[in-house]
């Protein structure tokens, strides 16, 4: 089956023979072939080594292209220059540098791939080694938007308790569910669990109300002004 073996195996020493030369010879019987084998022996001394495998990083889903993930570190015997290039796998959202950056190269998404994994070889022009790379993406969750950038609606001035003024509209990015919460206003306001405003007394004539409303959808909050404007009535 081709293996070579026998009692007259030597362990290799590349101080004491760089190379060795064997003639294989292949007989069956009737005819029979030669081939010249020529072996090199590698240095143990001179090969780069990483110096961790494998190499675990991670990144938010949030990172600009260009953010620097993490460095790739080796150590070279010779100190004649390493290079860093991709061996196996597809870093696919990433780049590596021949300086062992690796580096966002596409926009992530947790939610489409949350981890990559593919090997790496560095070298130094004579010998090379092999690492592993992971990286990880970690999800952000994003905050609730409105509908609007602020909301401004009036009212009469004869507007009592219990009267509709407008709805807010926010929408989970998480498909979370949203619920809504007044966190700041100097007027008698309500909002109910739609969204809606309501009054919950008089409305005061000529007056500005204005009210901070939170959408929580149980991830992240995130709150937009609004703005009521009570006219006068009509004049008799």
């Amino acid at each position: 089956n081709g293996t070579i073996t026998g009692p007259n195996l030597v362990s290799f020493d590349y101080e004491t023979q760089k190379t060795h030369t064997l003639i294989i010879q292949a007989d069956d019987g009737l005819e029979y072939a030669e081939a010249t084998v020529t072996i090199e022996i590698v240095n143990q001394d001179d090969v780069p080594q990483f110096t961790q495998d494998p190499f675990q990083f991670t990144i938010d889903e949030s990172a600009a292209v260009g953010t620097v993930v993490g460095t790739l570190t080796a150590t070279d015997p010779l100190n004649t220059g390493l290079t860093y290039v991709v061996a196996s796998g597809d870093p696919v959202d990433f780049e590596l540098s021949v300086d062992g950056v690796i580096t966002v190269k596409n926009p992530l998404n947790y939610l489409l791939q949350s981890q990559y994994t593919f090997t790496v070889d560095v070298d130094n022009g004579i010998e090379l080694d092999t690492a592993t790379v992971i990286i990880d993406v970690r999800e952000v969750y994003q905050p609730p938007q409105f509908d609007a950038e602020s909301y401004y609606w009036t009212a009469d001035e004869n507007t009592g308790a219990g009267v509709y003024i407008g709805t807010v509209t926010a929408t989970s990015p998480q498909n979370g569910t949203i619920t809504y919460s007044i966190a700041s206003s100097d007027g008698p306001f309500e909002i109910r669990a739609n969204g809606d405003i309501y009054t919950t007394g008089a409305l005061e004539p000529a007056m500005t109300y204005t009210l901070t409303v939170v959408a929580d959808d149980g991830f992240r909050t995130n709150a937009v002004d609004v703005q009521i404007d009570v006219a006068w009535g009509p004049e008799w």
